[in-house]
Order: C-alpha cells, then structure tokens, then sequence
C-alpha cells in the first residue's frame, strides 16, 4: 500500500505579514545553525519512514520556502525523500518556490535529484497587491523565475529517472519537471475584481 507525505520547511527569505504557516526568516537561523540540525533531524525521520519499506505515491515539500535552503543541504533533503518513492507506481514529488530563489540550474539539479512537480509562489503579478500582502518580490524576480521554469519543462517526456541522474531516463530535453503551477491570492486587501481576472490572465499566458 503506497502512501502521501508532506515534508515542511519552516524558513524563508522573509516573513510575509499574511502568511499563518510555520516559518520565519532563515539568515538568523543559517547563523545560527538551526536550519542544518532542522535538516539533520528530517534526516533521521526518513531514515525511519525508509526502514518502514512503505512507498510513497506523491511527496509534497513545502513551507515556508523549502528553495530558500543552501542547495547541498536541499538537494541531499530531496535524494533521501525521492528514494521513499522506489517502488511507487507513479510518484509525483512537488516542491514550493518562490521567486528570487530559483533558477535553471537550480530547477535542472532538483528534477535530476528526484523532483518532478513545481508549485511556483506568486501570489500576485501586481506589484501594489504584492506589497499589500507584505511580498518582497520584485517584477524582475517573477520573470527570471518564470522563465527559468519554463527551461527544465523544455524537451521531451516528463518522466523521472529510476535512479537519479540515470543517462537516458528523461528523453531528449535532460531532466526536466513534468508539471508545474503558479499560486495566486484571491482577496489581497483593495483587489478588485479586475485585479483578480487580470492576475489569472498572466497565469495562463505564463505557461
């Protein structure tokens, strides 16, 4: 019997004043040494989870940011969670992003690693709707980061290696995601309705 999991990242860049998940600014804590014994510790729960020998269809990395992480320790967090995936019959791995936190590489380094689904943390394209939300993004980050979406979905297939980096396994475009999506805010304060269809507008013309 294959199972779901949701892995939680409790850090960001920054705190958004609308947000009411678990998760605060990760510099303090990066200094500090608190997000690699964070890390450490999902460590020995997926050690245990592992030894369980109980697949996992669908793994679901979210938080806060889980892309604001230094990348050795992220990408080493999402090999352990995508091999509780062997023997899945069609695993989907999602990871949350933000702008400002991703680029091709990155992106490309995370399917190879396992990822195969990336939820993209927009929110709003307006920039005054952004700001009322307490979003530190900018314009320019949004672009960079739709566009590096758009690089790793390039190509053909769609489907995860066996095993990480196997030669072959992803077609001809090299490992790339296989899905992708943009979250967005319904009811940012002084939104219209206007302001709404506008930002599902851009969605769709995104991707």
């Amino acid at each position: 019997m294959s199972g779901h999991l949701y892995v939680h990242i409790p850090f960001c860049r920054s705190r958004c004043g609308y947000c009411d998940f678990a998760s605060e600014p990760i510099g303090p804590h990066l200094r500090a040494g608190t997000v690699e014994a964070y890390v450490e510790r999902l460590g020995v729960e997926l050690r245990e989870r592992a030894e369980a020998n109980q697949p996992f269809e669908t793994i679901y990395l979210g938080g806060g940011t889980p892309t604001a992480l230094p990348e050795e320790l992220l990408l080493a967090l999402v090999a352990r969670l995508a091999a509780l995936e062997q023997g899945a019959t069609d695993p989907e791995f999602t990871i949350e992003a933000n702008p400002g936190t991703i680029d091709a590489g990155s992106l490309a380094a995370l399917a190879g690693a396992g990822v195969t689904r990336l939820s993209l943390g927009i929110q709003s394209f307006a920039p005054r709707r952004r700001a009322a939300l307490g979003r530190r993004t900018s314009q320019g980050e949004i672009e960079d980061a739709l566009r590096a979406v758009r690089a790793p979905v390039a190509g053909a297939g769609g489907r995860r290696a066996t095993a990480p980096g196997e030669e072959g396994a992803y077609g001809a475009g090299g490992p790339h995601l296989a899905e992708w999506n943009v979250d967005l805010v319904f009811g940012i304060p002084g939104q219209s309705w206007d302001d709404a269809a506008a930002d599902m507008d851009a969605a769709i013309a995104a991707g």
